[in-house]
């Protein structure tokens, strides 16, 4: 753990906090459980669906992989709206990436030259994220590639310099890239962002380790590890607490964390040796994946207290149809974009998990 002396009595009185901010434990079923649309056919291992972001109301990015071709899916619980891709080969190409209050998406795609760039979609029109300006291949269109975006329509994610490495930015529809630096390495990407403009992710620092990152003002503040060599940020919230995941002394076992006020805490893990946190709302609710004692990966969320494995806070039936594998985001109403494999058929999809009322809370 990076914290010592009064750190380690923050971060014990921030996991109070968090806890007492639940209530009551935990009841099960907790989650409803939404299969989110999908218009293939409803049983194909080949075509998988997996949901990255969620806004205010519950709709979600979806990610959609297939043998064909990959595409970004604006979802609601009724119906899916595709990103177009930037170029229709025989195989295109598309990733979601996050997606705000308003509905505005942000993608990835691959254009005719097989140039990958960042785009925003509203619903009816793409606006294309270029690489730096003073790109290192004299005015070609360098690459880009999205991962997040607030309310504010900032878009953070990675895109390539002068120098050729790969470097975090901030973006805004006609405000000029900022370029985020590094930690004291040559490469560093930029994971999320919050409603103030402040920015999680990670980067190689002088060694070549690659560390989590907190930036704000222009200041880009190293979030240490648990001990090992490896850490990444993954998520933010406007509390400006950051959560991610890095391996622990010896670099041969992963745990999430949580990063507030200068301390990293590790979070309890689901028995397993691998652990990542990857969202985090208002209330400090936290949700990821991390391994079983048996080794499988299922989706937990962070209850203030304990890691909870989100199967079981479903119901019996959605229990018996589904095994949660991933959560990726969290929103205010604590609903979770996360991903399932059917265990009838064996095919992955995107779901929606919609907290249930909790009787004397």
């Amino acid at each position: 753990m990076q914290a010592v002396g009064n750190k380690r009595f923050v971060a014990y009185a921030f996991l109070v906090f968090l806890s007492l901010s639940w209530g009551a434990a935990m009841a099960a079923p907790q989650y409803r459980l939404v299969e989110l649309p999908f218009s293939g056919p409803p049983d194909d291992p080949y075509n998988d669906t997996s949901a990255v972001a969620i806004n205010r109301v519950g709709d979600t990015a979806v990610d959609f992989y297939g043998p064909y071709g990959s595409s970004g899916l604006h979802c609601t619980r009724t119906d899916c709206t595709a990103v177009p891709p930037l170029y229709v080969p025989h195989w295109p190409y598309v990733a979601a990436g996050g997606i705000n209050d308003a509905g505005l998406m942000l993608a990835t795609s691959a254009d005719m030259a097989y140039n990958t760039h960042a785009l925003t979609y509203d619903g009816s029109t793409s606006t294309r994220i270029y690489g730096f300006p003073d790109d290192y291949c004299g005015g070609c269109d360098n690459d880009s590639f999205g991962y997040g975006l607030n309310n504010l329509g900032q878009a953070v994610g990675s895109a390539f310099g002068k120098d050729g490495r790969e470097r975090g930015f901030i973006w805004q529809s006609g405000v000029a890239m900022q370029e985020l630096g590094t930690l004291g390495g040559t490469v560093s990407v930029a994971r999320a962002i919050n409603d103030h403009g402040d920015v999680a992710g990670y980067s190689s620092v002088a060694s070549g380790a690659t560390h989590g990152f907190f930036y704000r003002r222009g200041r880009m503040l190293d979030v240490g590890t648990l001990g090992g060599g490896w850490a990444q940020a993954m998520g933010i919230n406007d509390a400006r607490q950051v959560v991610g995941c890095s391996t622990l002394e010896g670099d041969q076992e992963s745990q999430a964390f949580v990063y507030a006020r200068g301390a990293m805490t590790a979070l309890p893990t689901l028995g397993g040796h691998s652990a990542c946190a990857y969202g985090i709302n208002m209330s400090g609710v936290i949700v990821g994946s991390a391994s079983t004692a048996a080794e499988e990966t299922h989706g937990f969320v962070f209850d203030g207290a304990q890691t909870v494995d989100l199967n079981d806070q479903l119901s019996p039936a959605d229990r018996a149809e589904w095994l949660v594998i991933g959560a990726n985001a969290v929103n205010h109403r604590g609903m979770i974009a996360a991903t399932g494999q059917n265990k009838a058929n064996g095919v992955v999809r995107a779901l929606l998990l919609r907290p249930r009322p909790v009787m004397g809370n």
